[in-house]
């Protein structure tokens, strides 16, 4: 399981290296893109849960580079 931000990228990359070696694997790619945007989707939407209530955000442990 993708545990970072950084981790995600990578798996994206990965997967874009994999379409250009394999043609095949095309639809898992386009799977793992889509479920990505939804993870960064709920974390923008986090994000600006405490924007628009003024809070302080907090650390979003998935946003953190190690």
């Amino acid at each position: 399981m993708v545990k970072s931000i950084v981790e995600l990228r990578n798996e994206l990359c990965e997967s874009l290296d994999r379409v250009k070696r394999d043609r095949s694997y095309l639809p898992m790619a386009q799977e793992i893109a889509n479920t990505a945007g939804k993870i960064i989707n709920s974390l923008r939407v986090q994000v600006e849960y405490h924007k628009q209530r003024r809070e302080k955000c907090p650390v979003i442990a998935f946003l953190v580079s190690k």
